[in-house]
């Protein structure tokens, strides 16, 4: 129920004055010069230095493609063009010297799940709201999106041998309903469906649960994707290696890139209330195209954090609370611009 979670995330303990909600964020890997916490230095960071914390080398390709850390920030995913998903916690230093890996690094941090399952390259990366499940997606036709049932972490003791480190995809899904590679997943907040979005091109929204079955596919017909005949299948295929898309932090939209509407390039919102976008036939609410870039957009990602839209010294409603929510999206030739839900043009560009 999106109503609840949003009046838990205002109920949460805040950090600032600023957020309606969110809680505190994830406790991770962090370091400053002088060896306090990042939060007891923070007014002094600009004069540090940033310092490695670990390296990381547990792929066999040439490229790491993404990078994930869980919600509550105790593990972290990657995915690289060795068609592998790993899967890393910190290590004691017991683990670490069993393992060889003593270094001058300041975190020990290892592998302890190794996920093989697709044939190409894997670009994407989800974790699930209560981090039981992992989804990656790949340029594999035959397994485009899999399903890592990741339940059994919170009572491993993470000290890797060959019979645990393994693991088998749960599910595959994708084969079939997306005809071409798919770049980009994404559950919303609730952990109640998974997004994916592909060359097709096409968004397609999935029930994060029981059969794991098509909840909708959103397509060229519905006008926020340029339609490509057969032929063109290439040029589409190349205009990106990323397709990444985000759910907004109130669960009300999902923000979809590689949008094309009256030839521009936009990233357009999908709305939760029966899926619609924004066009002459429908006012969703959240349904919009955001233009303002000249390349196609390539990725996306909302601010954790629900902010506080009331005016100064306005007192909020009991019925609704008066937030905003922030979006970052980035096109292919790197410019940046972030958008408010209380704005209508971006906040800013980069």
């Amino acid at each position: 129920d999106l109503s609840s979670f949003v009046r838990r995330k205002k109920g949460s303990p805040q950090k600032s004055n600023n957020p309606v909600g969110g809680g505190e964020e994830p406790n991770l890997p962090m370091s400053s010069p002088s060896g306090k916490s990042s939060n007891q230095n923070h007014h002094h960071h600009h004069h540090g230095h940033h310092r490695l914390l670990c390296t990381l080398s547990a792929h066999t390709g040439s490229s790491v493609l993404a990078v994930r850390f869980s919600t509550n920030g105790q593990y972290l995913a990657s995915a690289g063009d060795d068609a592998a998903v790993c899967i890393y916690a910190p290590a004691s230093n017991s683990t670490a010297m069993v393992q060889g890996n003593l270094d001058t690094s300041v975190e020990q941090w290892t592998r302890i799940k190794l996920g093989r399952g697709h044939a190409l390259d894997v670009v994407g990366l989800a974790w699930a709201p209560d981090d039981s499940h992992l989804v990656s997606c790949s340029l594999d036709s035959n397994a485009p999106i899999i399903v890592w049932k990741l339940t059994d972490l919170a009572t491993s003791d993470h000290r890797p041998t060959h019979s645990n480190v393994l693991i088998n995809p749960y599910k595959i899904l994708g084969k079939g309903i997306h005809s071409s590679t798919v770049k980009g997943v994404t559950f919303d907040p609730a952990g109640t469906y998974l997004a994916s979005s592909g060359d097709d091109p096409s968004v397609c929204v999935w029930r994060a649960h029981d059969d794991w079955g098509l909840e909708k596919r959103i397509d060229a017909s519905s006008g926020i994707f340029r339609r490509w005949s057969e032929s063109d299948s290439q040029a589409l295929s190349s205009q990106s290696l990323f397709r990444r898309l985000s759910w907004s932090t109130d669960g009300a939209y999902i923000c979809s890139t590689n949008a094309v509407v009256k030839n521009k390039h936009v990233a357009s919102t999908i709305s939760r209330e029966g899926w619609a976008v924004s066009n002459a036939k429908t006012t969703a609410s959240g349904a919009a195209n955001l233009v303002g870039h000249k390349q196609p957009v390539v990725a996306c990602r909302h601010c954790p954090l629900l902010l506080d839209a009331r005016a100064e010294g306005e007192t909020a409603s009991e019925d609704e609370p008066e937030y905003a929510t922030l979006l970052a999206l980035g096109d292919k030739r790197g410019f940046v611009t972030v958008w408010s839900t209380r704005r209508a043009r971006p906040v800013f560009k980069i």
